[in-house]
Parts: C-alpha cells; sequence; structure tokens
C-alpha cells in the first residue's frame, strides 16, 4: 500500500520541494479562485514581487499560503519560473513592502523587489 502510494506521488510530481535547487518545473500556481468574487465587490489592488530560489510547486505554495497570512491580502498567485508573484489586496497600502519582504526570507527565499502595479 505505501509502496503504491510512493509511487503514485512520484509519477504525478507530488514531492516536496527542499529547497536545493531542483530544476523547475514550467507551472504557476495560481490560487485566483477568490479573486473574482472579490472583484465582483471591491476592485483589487495588484503588487508585484520578485523572488529568486522558487523551484517547484511546493515553493508556490509555501509562499502564497505565508503572504495569505498577511492581513490585508486577499490572493496570491505564484509564477515559479519568472520567479514572479502577485499579491492582491483591496489597497496597496493594505500592504507593505517590509511585510512582504520578510515572509518571502522567513519563507527562505530571497526578496528581490515589490512593485506597486503588476504588469
Amino acid at each position: 500500500m505505501i509502496k503504491s502510494f510512493l509511487i503514485l506521488v512520484t509519477l504525478l510530481g507530488l514531492t516536496a520541494c527542499c529547497g536545493c535547487g531542483g530544476q523547475s518545473k514550467a507551472i504557476a500556481h495560481k490560487s485566483m479562485s477568490g479573486v473574482a468574487a472579490i472583484e465582483q465587490s471591491h476592485p483589487l489592488s495588484c503588487s508585484s514581487a520578485k523572488v529568486s530560489g522558487m523551484t517547484c510547486e511546493a515553493c508556490a505554495m509555501t509562499v502564497t499560503e505565508n503572504l495569505k497570512k498577511i492581513k490585508g491580502v486577499k490572493d496570491v498567485k505564484v509564477d515559479v519560473p519568472a520567479g514572479q508573484v502577485k499579491i492582491y489586496s483591496i489597497a496597496p497600502s493594505d500592504v507593505s513592502k517590509k511585510s512582504v519582504q520578510s515572509t518571502i526570507e522567513k519563507s527562505g527565499y530571497q526578496f528581490l523587489s515589490l512593485q506597486s502595479r503588476c504588469n
């Protein structure tokens, strides 16, 4: 039973990233399900962070979960290959550069920059 589970996990690529710099999969983590509903009632502001060191979907999930803990963050979208993190909030002033940088670095990745707009 356990052997079958491990084979399935390996085949599906669901192994966690250890941060050792493994090859990046061309996958962008998208947790946009809540954004559409929120945008209907309030247009969201988007900030874009450049991040180094993310190599897989597990990295994206770690960054997403931790950034969502910041007060004011409504949703997060991570593009691993581009090293880009889009942070959605009601207003740009809701999320500070200091809190984003601290959260990304505590998650184990290098914060490079933050722009108040998304491309």
